[in-house]
């Protein structure tokens, strides 16, 4: 008796239009496009949401380039699930120490020994289950402000952090200071790792000592201008921010500076990712303080990978589709490439059909193999739209999947949740 326990097979439909009359039969005229999937009878007749209800069972078939791949048999009375989930976007993980863009401060303690800690939560496996701890530090003098301590520490941070092979949380300085804008100098060129940038125009009323608000938002990392020549800018801290050009500003006057809070906020900065190589995931950190009286950390925004994304996509078609086709050579120098059908970028939604393959009848009787096929349905940019095939018409993949499984009572309609 053969049996397959707990086998993934992944099918990708593109974001492309339904083929009239489709056909899976390659010299057809009405043969699906690239990317096109169908549901089609055990004939291998494509069905609509009329047709399927007489069937018993069905099979998914994809195209990809010139092969097409087919989903193993699925017969209604054996489906233990149908569910579909939408697109969620992946987030990075986001706390601030001090000032948080509502409230809270930085302790101002003179002659103090300021220490943050660290503690990587997401680094385990690379460290034999133990958790990467790495600190920030700063002596404040007799005579100490928000503002000295915060840039203190975040120096201390980012020099401690560069240590690393890659930059994966940054950490930045914002402040509750009122903000104003330029006349003139309204957008900035910033490079990554560095002091130097360029104002769009030359400044009328920002000077030395005051705070640049990259972003113009009020949580938007600040620097202090150090030098200002023409629309020549010194920032007192290299930029930690991606390296763009007509970045929106606004200043702080340093007067503003000093009566306001100060705050460092702190994000994790998306990890190398290639499928088969670099895995998805995202950084998750615990911030511990030590001698820094009554300030608090604020954790604002929890990471999280998201659904649909186009990298858990990938490792899904890459992980579960090859295999389920027989291709389990994963190790390699480079790692062997499959078929690749989501495009990097994309955004997908996800329908999940988990149930039992008895189409083997075996010496000892029918095995019951567990099955979880998994369907991405590209919705292409983030916040597109799905193309053609995959709602509104009667061969469209929703409405014959959903018509399939309320007809056989193994689910409710999910084109409602994708």
């Amino acid at each position: 008796m053969f049996t397959t326990t707990n086998a993934k097979h992944v099918l990708v439909a593109g974001n492309v239009a339904r083929t009239a009359s489709a056909s899976i039969d390659p010299n057809s005229a009405d043969y699906i496009a690239d990317g096109e999937v169908v549901i089609v009878s055990s004939a291998g007749t494509v069905l609509d949401s009329t047709t399927v209800l007489a069937e018993d069972k069905i099979r998914i078939v994809q195209r990809s380039g010139d092969q097409v791949f087919y989903s193993p048999t699925i017969k209604g009375s054996d489906i233990a699930s149908y569910k579909g989930s939408a697109y969620a976007s992946d987030v990075e993980q986001l706390s601030y120490l001090g000032w948080n863009g509502t409230s809270g401060a930085i302790d101002e303690i003179t002659s103090n020994d300021y220490l943050v800690r660290i503690v990587r939560q997401d680094t385990q496996a690379t460290y034999l289950n133990k958790e990467m701890l790495k600190f920030g530090a700063y002596r404040s003098l007799a005579t100490t402000s928000q503002e000295d301590i915060a840039k203190g520490l975040v120096e201390s941070l980012i020099a401690n952090f560069s240590r690393e092979p890659e930059q994966e949380i940054k950490f930045e300085r914002v402040c509750s200071g009122t903000q104003a804008t330029d006349g003139t100098a309204t957008s900035i060129t910033v490079t990554n790792g560095s002091t130097a940038a360029t104002l769009n125009a030359g400044a009328t009323t920002v000077a030395v000592g005051d705070y640049l608000v990259i972003g113009a938002g009020a949580t938007d990392a600040v620097y202090e201008i150090t030098a200002l020549v023409g629309t020549a800018v010194t920032l007192d801290v290299p930029y930690q921010g991606t390296s763009a050009a007509g970045v929106s500003i606004d200043y702080i006057t340093a007067a503003n500076v000093t009566a306001g809070d100060m705050g460092i906020k702190m994000t994790g900065v998306a990890r190398k990712f290639k499928r088969g190589v670099f895995k998805f995931s995202k950084v998750r950190f615990v911030v511990t303080l030590d001698n820094f009286g009554t300030t608090v950390v604020t954790n604002d925004t929890e990471a999280n990978e998201g659904n649909g994304t186009w990298e858990r996509s990938q490792e899904l078609e890459w992980f579960a589709s090859e295999a389920a086709h027989g291709k389990v050579e994963r190790i390699g120098t480079p790692p062997p490439e499959f078929k690749k059908d989501c495009g990097d970028g994309r955004s997908f939604s996800t329908l999940y059909v988990s149930f039992a393959d008895r189409s083997y009848a075996g010496i000892q009787g029918t095995p019951d193999s567990k099955i979880e096929l998994i369907l991405l349905l590209d919705k292409g940019v983030e916040g597109a739209g799905f193309g053609g095939q995959v709602t509104g018409a009667a061969t469209d993949i929703m409405n014959v999947l959903d018509a399939y499984a309320v007809a056989k009572g193994v689910g409710t309609a999910q084109v409602g949740n994708l």
